[in-house]
């Protein structure tokens, strides 16, 4: 219990002092019936990335080469 302690101390205070930046970045293109996304950190650093489109089945998450269905 006291290691935890000692650790959440310590990542709360090293968070408070050095706090990580996330942008979250989008746009739609109507056209194509799709929206571009990425995640990045420091607005260097990109997490992650892709695009979003509906589709008779549902949403289609594009992340990479994979594909994830959200049914409706």
């Amino acid at each position: 219990m006291s290691e935890f302690f000692i650790y959440s101390l310590f990542f709360g205070t090293l968070l408070f002092l050095f706090p990580v930046f996330v942008n979250f970045d989008a746009f739609l293109d109507v056209g194509e019936n799709r929206c571009w996304f990425s995640i990045r950190m420091f607005r260097f650093v990109k997490v992650f990335g892709g695009y979003v489109k509906l589709s008779q089945e549902g949403v289609c998450v594009y992340v990479g080469k994979k594909i994830i269905v959200i049914p409706y």
